[in-house]
This record gives C-alpha cells, sequence and structure tokens, in this order.
C-alpha cells in the first residue's frame, strides 16, 4: 500500500504544487499589446513580461508533461492487472469511500444467472447495433463507356441519329402512318404557340370545326384499333424470337423506367426554365412528384421471352379516367377529315361486316442489345427531318389534369392569354416541361421521331396547338447549348439527349438481367424507384404466382390480400387461425439496389455534371448492381412505403359530399360505353370495386381552380349570345369567304404573310404547375 502511495503522491503532487498559469493558445499577440499599456500605467514600468515570464511558462508545461506520463503509467498497471497492483490490492489499500453494499458477491452472479434458467431463449437474430457483415447477397458491377459508331447499323442508314435503337421490318402488315387534317400541318413549320381563334380580333386561324371537342360517350370506341399490351402481341414475340432478344415492351410501359434510370444517373437534375417570363421566376424547378412516382410492371414470361406491361396492385382505374379516353378520340379528330371523322361516332350507323379495315396501325419495331421495342407511330409529314414522323399528344388544361372527376364543370376554364400563371399557355408549357417533356423524348427516340404535336385543350373545346421538336425538348431537360436532334446534310449529328438515353437503355438492360435471374424463367412483377435527393434506385421483385404446396409458403399476391382481410373479419377458433395464417404467407420478395459513378475525361463528377458533358468529353458511367441483405420483413415494409407514394387520391366532384352520392355516381361512370357487356361496378368476383377510401374532399387550390371554371363557361355564354345576336359569322383565316363550314383543305388562299398574333416563339411560351398529379392522357402510347 505504501508503494502505490508513493505512486500516487508522485504522480499527482506536481500538478498540485504548480502553481503557474499556462497562457491559452487562442490568446493573441494582438489581444496582449492592447492590454500592455494598461499594465505599463497600473505598475509603472516601462516594460511587462521580463525575462523571467518564458522560464516559468516552460516549466509549467515540463511539469504538466511529466505529470500525463506518470497519470499514464498507473492506468497502465491497473488495467494490465499486473501482480504488483493486485499485491497492493490485497495489502488492504482502499479509496476511503467505505464498502460498497450493493456490490454482487463473489457467486451471485451465477445465481442471477440460474434465476432465469427456467426462460426459454427464442433465437431474436442479430441485434439491431450489430449490421449484416455485407449489405448484400449479390453484386454485379460494370462500365458503360462513351462508344458511337456511326458506321454501326442504325435505324434508317446513313441520316439515321439515334444508332442505339436498329430498325426492324414488322411481320405482318400496318395501316399508313396518318398525316394531320383540317391545315394543322402550318404548325410543324412555325414555331411556337398557334391559336386556334385569336382572342384580340375573333378570327379563326383553323376551321371552327375542330374547336367543339366531341362527347366522350358520343364516341364508338370499338371502331377503331385498341391498345395491345406487350404481352399481347404476337408480332412483338415473333420479332423477339427471331432476333433473340429476351425482353419486349412498347413505350407506354418502357418510359417509366427510362425516367428512373435518368434521375439515377443525373442525380436529380432540375429542368430548365429561363425561357418563361417572370412570372415563373420562382416556381419550382424539379420534376413533378406525378412524374417521380414509382412505376410498377409486370414482366410475363413466355418461351424465353420477358413481356414488359404496365400494372399496379390493385384495382385498375383507368376506365373511369376521361383522359385515357380523350386521347384516343382527340388522335382521330385531329388527323382525319371531318367526313371520315363522323362515322366513327355512334350517332352514324356501324360500317358493314369486311368494309372496316382490319389492318393494324403503324408500328415501328426496333432492337437493341437485349430489348425489342414498339412505337406507335400517329403521324408523318415528309417535309420533317429525319424520317418525319411525330407523335400526336394531348394536353388538358390544369383543372381537369387536377380535379378529373369533376371534368364537366371544369371544361368550362378557358386560356386567355399567352403568359401568366394561371389561363394561359404558358402554365401549360412549364407543366409540361416539368411532367411530360422526359417522357415525351424516350417516347419520340424509341419511335425516331422528329417531335411532338400538341393540342391545348379542356375536354370540351381546343384553345391551340403547338409544334415541339426533340431538339426543344431536349434544352428544357438538360439545359441550353444542346446541337440539332435533327439530320443535318445527311449527317448523324449527336446530341445530349441521345447520349443519355444510349445510356439509360444500356444500364435498363443490366438491370433486367438481374431482376429476371432472381426467380428464374418466371413472370415477376416489379416496382422501381429512385427518390428525389437518392443516390439509389431501389427495386422490388416478387413472382407473380407461387404456389405453396409445391414451393414451400406464399400465393398468388391478390389471393394473399383477400385471405388477408378474411382473416381480420372472421370470428374463428384456434385451428382456424392457424389454417388461414397458412394461406396468408406470403411469396418471397428481393429489393435490388442500384448505384452509379459518373465519370468525365477520367475525373469523378456529379451526375448534373455528367449531363451538361459536351460531345467531345469522354463520359463514362460505373454502376453496380446488388442484392439487399435486409429481412423480408423489412423489405416489404419499404415496398409499403413506395406503394403509398404510388396512391394518389381523387377529389369529390361539385355537389357530391356523401359516400353513398359517390359511389352511384362512380358506378353510372361509362366512357366506353360497355356497361351492357360487363357491370362496371362489379369484378369477377362481384366485389364491388368501389373503395370509399380512394376519393376525398376538395382541397383549397382545387376549389380555386374550379372558381376559375365557373367564371370561364360564363364568359364564354356571354361571349356566344353577343356574337348571335350581332349576327356575326365566323372568319376563317386563309378562307375564300366566311363561315367555319367550309374545309380549309378545299379553298384556301396562298399564304402571303403569318399572323403575328397567331405565333409567338418558342423561347417565350411557358407553363406552371402549382399542384401535382400523374394521370395517364392516353391509353395509346
Amino acid at each position: 500500500m505504501d508503494k502505490l502511495s508513493g505512486i500516487m503522491e508522485k504522480t499527482f503532487a506536481p500538478c498540485i504544487r504548480n502553481t503557474h498559469v499556462v497562457p491559452t493558445a487562442s490568446f493573441s499577440k494582438r489581444r496582449r499589446k492592447e492590454k500592455q499599456p494598461r499594465h505599463k500605467k497600473a505598475l509603472g514600468k516601462g516594460k511587462s513580461g521580463g525575462a523571467g515570464t518564458r522560464p516559468a511558462v516552460e516549466s509549467a508545461r515540463a511539469s504538466l508533461a511529466g505529470f500525463d506520463a506518470k497519470r499514464a503509467g498507473v492506468l497502465q498497471i491497473l488495467s494490465e492487472g499486473s501482480e504488483e497492483a493486485r499485491n497492493l490490492l490485497k495489502d488492504g489499500w482502499t479509496t476511503g469511500w467505505g464498502e460498497d453494499a450493493l456490490r454482487p458477491g463473489e457467486n451471485e452472479r451465477y445465481g442471477l444467472q440460474e434465476s432465469f434458467s427456467g426462460i426459454q431463449s427464442t433465437n431474436r437474430g442479430q441485434p439491431p447495433h450489430i449490421h449484416h457483415p455485407l449489405p448484400y447477397t449479390r453484386r454485379v458491377e460494370g462500365l458503360i463507356d462513351n462508344a458511337w459508331d456511326l458506321n454501326a447499323p442504325s435505324s434508317s442508314g446513313s441520316s439515321s441519329f439515334n444508332n442505339i435503337l436498329e430498325d426492324v421490318d414488322p411481320p405482318s402488315e400496318h395501316k399508313p402512318i396518318a398525316r394531320l387534317a383540317h391545315g394543322l400541318d402550318r404548325v410543324l413549320f412555325n414555331p411556337g404557340v398557334h391559336w386556334l381563334q385569336d382572342p384580340r380580333s375573333r378570327v379563326y386561324n383553323f376551321t371552327p370545326w375542330v374547336e367543339s371537342i366531341p362527347k366522350v360517350t358520343d364516341f364508338a370506341f370499338e371502331r377503331v384499333t385498341g391498345f395491345i399490351r406487350s404481352s399481347q402481341d404476337n408480332d412483338l414475340h415473333t420479332l423477339a424470337k427471331i432476333h433473340s432478344r429476351p425482353y419486349v415492351g412498347s413505350t407506354s410501359s418502357l418510359t417509366g423506367l427510362l425516367s428512373h434510370v435518368y434521375f439515377l444517373i443525373s442525380g436529380g437534375r432540375d429542368v430548365d426554365t429561363s425561357v418563361l417570363s417572370g412570372a415563373f421566376a420562382h416556381e419550382p424547378t424539379n420534376f413533378t412528384p406525378g412524374q417521380r412516382m414509382p412505376v410498377s410492371i409486370v414482366l410475363r414470361y413466355k418461351d424465353g421471352v420477358w413481356a414488359v406491361d404496365s400494372g399496379k396492385d390493385g384495382d385498375d382505374d383507368s376506365e373511369k379516367n376521361v383522359l385515357t379516353w380523350m386521347g384516343t378520340l382527340l388522335e382521330k379528330f385531329l388527323t382525319v377529315p371531318e367526313s371520315e371523322f363522323k362515322t366513327l361516332l355512334r350517332s352514324s350507323p356501324a360500317l358493314a361486316e369486311g368494309e372496316d379495315n382490319k389492318r393494324r396501325e403503324a408500328y415501328r419495331y426496333a432492337k437493341s442489345d437485349r430489348f425489342l421495342m414498339r412505337s406507335q407511330l400517329d403521324c408523318v409529314d415528309p417535309r420533317l427531318p429525319g424520317t418525319g414522323v411525330f407523335d400526336v399528344k394531348t394536353r388538358a388544361a390544369v383543372p381537369i389534369r387536377l380535379d378529373l372527376l369533376n371534368f364537366e364543370e371544369n371544361s368550362g376554364y378557358l386560356i386567355r392569354t399567352l403568359h401568366g400563371s394561371l389561363e394561359s399557355f404558358e402554365k401549360e408549357y412549364y407543366d409540361l416541361i416539368r411532367s411530360a417533356f422526359l417522357k415525351y423524348s424516350f417516347q419520340a427516340r424509341i419511335g425516331n421521331m422528329d417531335g411532338v404535336f400538341v393540342a391545348y385543350h379542356n375536354t370540351a373545346r381546343i384553345f391551340g396547338f403547338q409544334y415541339i421538336s426533340l431538339e426543344e425538348m431536349d434544352a428544357r431537360l438538360f439545359g441550353p447549348g444542346v446541337q440539332h436532334a435533327g439530320v443535318v446534310n445527311g449527317d448523324s449529328a449527336r446530341t445530349k439527349g441521345m447520349r443519355i438515353f444510349e445510356k439509360c437503355v444500356k444500364l435498363l438492360e443490366a438491370v433486367m438481367d438481374e431482376v429476371v435471374g432472381v426467380f428464374g424463367g418466371r413472370s415477376v412483377k416489379c416496382t422501381f424507384e429512385t427518390r428525389e435527393r437518392s443516390s439509389k434506385m431501389n427495386i422490388w421483385v416478387e413472382p407473380v404466382e407461387w404456389d405453396v404446396e409445391k414451393e414451400g409458403k406464399g400465393n398468388d399476391v391478390v389471393e394473399l390480400k383477400e385471405a388477408e382481410e378474411e382473416t381480420k373479419v372472421a370470428e374463428q377458433g384456434k385451428d382456424g387461425e392457424e389454417e388461414n395464417q397458412a394461406k396468408t404467407e406470403e411469396p418471397p420478395i428481393v429489393q435490388i439496389d442500384v448505384e452509379v459513378q459518373n465519370f468525365v475525361t477520367g475525373m469523378p463528377v456529379w451526375g448534373s455534371r455528367a449531363i451538361d458533358a459536351a460531345p467531345d468529353e469522354n463520359w463514362i458511367l460505373h454502376w453496380s448492381i446488388s442484392h439487399s441483405s435486409l429481412k423480408a420483413s423489412r423489405i416489404r415494409a419499404n415496398l409499403a412505403s413506395a406503394k403509398e407514394r404510388q396512391f394518389r387520391a381523387w377529389n369529390f366532384p361539385a355537389n357530391i359530399s356523401r359516400p353513398e352520392e359517390m359511389k352511384a355516381w362512380w358506378d353510372a361512370l361509362d366512357f366506353g360505353g360497355r356497361k351492357n357487356a360487363a357491370s362496371p361496378s362489379a369484378n369477377e368476383n362481384g366485389t364491388s370495386l368501389f373503395n370509399p377510401k380512394l376519393f376525398r374532399p376538395a382541397s383549397s387550390n382545387i376549389r380555386v381552380l374550379r372558381q376559375l371554371s365557373r367564371d370561364g363557361r360564363e364568359e364564354t355564354l356571354r361571349a356566344e349570345a353577343e356574337e348571335e345576336a350581332m349576327g356575326r359569322d365566323k372568319i376563317v383565316w386563309g378562307l375564300l369567304g366566311n363561315g367555319g363550314a367550309v374545309d380549309s383543305e378545299t379553298k384556301e388562299v396562298p399564304e402571303v404573310d403569318s399572323s403575328a398574333s397567331t405565333v409567338i416563339q418558342a423561347s417565350e411560351t411557358g407553363t406552371a404547375d402549382t399542384v401535382a398529379q400523374t394521370s395517364e392522357e392516353n391509353l395509346k402510347e
């Protein structure tokens, strides 16, 4: 004990005896200089801090250093439990604090363990603070380089500018590609928005016949070729087998996947809205929540080929979406003459058997390394660059898109001006940039198109038209300075958008190889999501069917949900509960995480910098795909969270506030005229499709849009009454005489000049989106 006391005394005594004050390191020279005059005045000395100050400081520091060394030696002796320390403790050295009454005895620890020996231990797995040795069970990686071979086989010979896809001849005969009717082709060669009717002079720039849209319920959809899913397209499957491609898909099912791949590669890059007016200077420039919504697909397996079909869990409400039907109607409305269109209305008799054209719509089939893709070709004009093909898009005004079930009242909404935060073409253009341009650009490249023709409407009336080239969409998505997207003098001109599309397709192919490899040759359903400000793309993969008897657990996912609901409601005994629990065992699930790293000229860069890379800069994409090692319960929780972000509630229409009223209105909603064939209010099992949880009262923003729609309808009715009272005829620019009944293609006056009031430059157009909600405008591609 004396020896240990001596050690402690030698260690701590210098520190106690030393009374020197050590100045802190942060005590600046300037501060000492400022204090010198006061010190000097108080002590009456010429100098402060004589020659003895520095030795005192050094002595104090030396003492502290010696104390630290001795203290470390004592702690080492005590921690190592040396023989010397144990002997000192045996000699009776104490701290002076007395005996610890709560300290357990030498054998009490064993007795405590025995008291819990009767409790059966359970396998709880690893504690939450101890992670899996690796965050994945499988991991692959690779590089996508900047290779570009202009001499490689291309989609349309030497004049192609989209070399990643190669044209494939269709195996069956198709209808010819349609042309724009009613003189609308003028829009293709004049940038900007074209008013259907100039709001100031009230002169029509096109035939007034296209102003009023027929009601959806008056159109005979059964007389036109409907949409064909990828898994139901025999031509697509045949071509995949011929060209040895394991994956097939259409633009409608692939563009959502490509969008999330782009979000991952670009690192959440914003769009460019700098060309818009000051009304949108402070509006968001990111993609809308509807555009970033998780995408669910079903990969249907057949004879070595997986077909990509769009699909999500729950009831399919697309038939209740007026825009699904409006897209098909307006495509015919704008591309066939008036007389031919009238034969497609229910008021006209159906064509006799054999008179209708049974040929398929025009499609473009193209192949990449692993995919065989299909794109419907809406329109063509040989005067446009490249193939001359373009897509026809119908863009509903903002209140229609955000308040779909109230489309009748919202059809009074007006587009009054070119610019402005609401009731303007600029508002709709701004919304297109954030919610549709990325999808449009991918569709145009899959179809080798030059651009898109957009018709702005409110489901009852068309306001104007605009042709948006692929070059313009690239500039809004990827920033200014984009090279021309078309063909110049027959040479291929590579652009930012083209290079981005190439990398998105190649990465999607690598992802698909991992997805289908999880469960082998069987159909699977997947959900893709790249969350905003996330560096990963998450993919959840489940088998569509799972045999519990042969494969151990699980069932078809739809049956699992029904069994779970029955288990909650039914009052059964213990045996019955165990039986239901066995029925509700879920199929296996796997989470795949995809990460990327961009390299430009050999240096790692952020995604936004890679998107801005010049065509002559080498851009290499390093990707890694990992199978997560998380437990199935955690993976299912992640998937459930993604499904919640997929959910979009319907607003109650005007004058409906109770679920009972909503159910009756919902069941009566029938756009396609198929009520006689099958009841829309029940599924195959006779269960009502109406779910009250899908509906909600209108928010304050929606009520504002509804009021604007009511005001617009009143103004429209007042203007029509005034014109009728004045007896004013409708004047159409470019025609001999007045009257909208004259077809603009039969009596057109040679154009001398373009009316400045009908054309605005693309750099002056735009539109804004304050509330986001996704809704497919077309069931077609």
